[in-house]
């Protein structure tokens, strides 16, 4: 699995504006079917995060941040032909000194058509580690929703987060679009 952003982050922190155009943290990782029972899955995510020139840890200046690792434990079920939800709980470890995170998402999906999904979505993340001079406990909680449309190329994907709450976390609002690929 991989994963690449693209930001153009504004932020003022105690009357200092910080910005960054560019990339963000990347993800690049494998992920393991465990096992499947029915209509549920199990599967364990593990991933190595590279910094970008954007955002790349919670409460820091943009374009801090070093490397990273996390494991994830990914498990969904669907009901019925047409609606399933994910639960996917995660560590991730921190180098140079930046805190450890805890993190925290979950889907709900519906599919009115075959070539249609509708998703709403909740990412959490928690520092978790003792914070070092300079750093402060963060959280923020992000909701996301999303349309997707099966075309020759994968499921595309655009809809818009927010953060309806957080502490010591950038107050985001975004749109997006992405391209989702099976394989």
């Amino acid at each position: 699995m991989g994963r690449v952003a693209w930001q153009d982050v504004a932020l003022t922190e105690a009357g200092i504006p910080d910005t960054a155009q560019g990339f963000a943290a990347s993800e690049l990782g494998a992920r393991l079917l465990v096992g499947r029972s029915g209509p549920a899955v199990l599967s364990v995510q593990l991933s190595g995060i590279l910094p970008g020139g954007g955002e790349n840890v919670a409460d820091r200046p943009l374009g801090d941040g070093g490397l990273g690792a996390e494991i994830r434990v990914l498990t969904g079920m669907a009901m019925g032909e047409a609606i399933f939800v994910e639960l996917q709980p995660a560590y991730r470890w921190r180098d140079d000194g930046f805190l450890d995170e805890a993190r925290l998402d979950l889907t709900a999906g519906w599919r009115p058509r075959p070539d249609m999904t509708v998703m709403v979505q909740s990412f959490s993340t928690w520092s978790v580690s003792d914070p070092v001079a300079g750093q402060r406990h963060f959280s923020q909680h992000k909701v996301q929703a999303s349309l997707g449309f099966s075309t020759r190329f994968g499921e595309l994907h655009v809809g818009g987060w927010f953060t309806p709450a957080g502490r010591n976390a950038i107050d985001e609002r975004a749109v997006f679009a992405a391209i989702w690929q099976r394989f």
